[in-house]
């Protein structure tokens, strides 16, 4: 139990890579300037189709950030689960 401890409380300063974001957001600009590549003969539905690829990769890039950091946040894990286990643990 205190070498998982140990482990968690190390994971909680780290983050993604930088090199990692530079693959993300690379790979964003890419798709995103590829779909200008493929003929279609209605500008809207072109228009619609780059909007919702865009809407999309905004979203992943969104819980990405939003998920970075797990022991953090809104979305991260509160200490509460951890709190109750030590109790059951420590209880004579």
């Amino acid at each position: 139990m205190m070498d998982a401890r140990r482990i968690r409380v190390d994971s909680v300063g780290r983050r993604l890579p930088g090199v990692m974001w530079l693959v993300i957001v690379l790979g964003a600009f890419i798709s995103l300037v590829s779909t200008f590549y493929f003929p279609v003969l209605d500008a809207r539905i072109h228009r619609t189709q780059v909007g919702l690829l865009a809407t999309f990769i905004g979203l992943v890039i969104f819980i990405i950030l939003a998920l970075d950091r797990p022991y953090d946040g809104d979305l991260g894990l509160s200490p509460e689960p951890y709190e109750v286990v030590d109790e059951q643990l420590m209880a004579p």
